[in-house]
């Protein structure tokens, strides 16, 4: 099957509100959008939207990189797709991902008409000096009907510590809450916060991710070591079943995976599969995304291979929808 005709699409959507993250302020997202067209006139879809933090892709080297590989693919068998993107975007996960999604989709082999209707959505909330107000916004969620919190901290330690002894004291037993530092800890920090997990003696912490950058495997894995009872999570150092491998020799139990960092849904649902085969929980989901790019990490929710709540809100975040039958959330679950 070979590919017949290309587009790139470009679409800036504002959020409902500023989403802060450790390393940036993101007020809109760029989606770019790539349409594929196969002999059989079958056509695919992938998404890429820019986040800082994973990669030093932009929206205007996306828009080259992609622009200039999907022109050349006129022609070109769909065996020889991902190994082709691979190649010649070595550095551009995700301009990679979207070209191979696209692919993927037009071969049928992204399912979203078997995919799961009613899928549990973790809910994001920033860290503040404010505590209260931060419990107060936590309880209004979880009557709403969410039962995972996601808690972004990195932006200053004492508020971090503030809001989360406030959190691990007062919220229900039922309750799960994730805390992710987004790369922004320093080991002092990093320390510091484990040792209140560790004293609160609160079970309601799932996973703690990624306090340090990218690279900073040697930190990462002396707090493995020095703290055995804390879930901790990689996210942002997880591209590859090298970096699995890396993951899982320092002892690594939980990982985070999301489509933009993968080569399409074969190689995500490879690295999942493997992440549970040597005992690894796997978190899925993007929450810096389109409705596009969220259905379609969702349609991989039934596959069994991910732990709790999935993270793909980002459609939960836009000033509107970009679909004309967007999926939505009721009580804490994406339809």
């Amino acid at each position: 099957m070979k590919v017949m005709g290309t587009s790139l699409l470009h679409g800036r959507v504002r959020l409902k509100y500023p989403y802060n993250l450790s390393f940036a302020r993101i007020d809109y997202v760029d989606s770019l959008v790539v349409q594929m067209q196969l002999e059989n006139n079958w056509v695919g879809f992938g998404e890429a939207v820019p986040l800082p933090g994973y990669s030093d892709e932009t929206c205007e080297s996306l828009i080259s990189d992609i622009g200039n590989v999907a022109s050349k693919m006129i022609g070109l068998d769909c065996e020889k797709i991902t190994e082709y993107v691979s190649n010649a975007l070595p550095n551009s996960p995700f301009a990679r991902s979207s070209l191979c999604v696209a692919k993927e989709m037009a071969l049928g082999q992204i399912d979203l008409d078997s995919m799961i209707d009613h899928i549990p959505l973790v809910a994001p909330i920033a860290s503040s000096m404010n505590a209260e107000e931060v419990l107060i916004k936590a309880n209004e969620l979880i009557d709403s009907g969410y039962k995972t919190l996601k808690l972004k901290v990195g932006r200053d330690i004492e508020s971090d510590v503030i809001t989360v002894k406030t959190l691990l004291s007062k919220l229900g037993r039922d309750i799960k809450l994730r805390i992710d530092a987004n790369q922004a800890y320093s080991e002092t920090d990093a320390r510091r916060l484990l040792g209140l997990i560790i004293d609160s003696d609160s079970a309601i912490v799932e996973v703690v991710e990624q306090p340090f950058g990218v690279n900073d495997w040697d930190r990462f894995a002396s707090l493995v070591r020095d703290y055995p009872q804390v879930p901790l999570m990689l996210d942002e150092s997880i591209f590859d079943v090298g970096d699995l491998e890396r993951a899982e020799s320092i002892g690594t139990k939980f990982i985070k995976l999301k489509l933009f960092k993968h080569r399409g849904i074969s190689e995500l649902i490879e690295l999942a599969t493997k992440a549970n085969e040597i005992g690894m929980g796997v978190v899925l989901g993007n929450g810096v995304s389109t409705d596009i790019g969220n259905l379609i990490e969702a349609s991989l929710y039934s596959t069994g291979l991910f732990m709790g709540g999935f993270e793909g809100n980002g459609y939960e975040k836009l000033s509107r929808s970009v679909l004309n039958n967007p999926p939505y959330t009721k009580n804490g679950h994406m339809i």
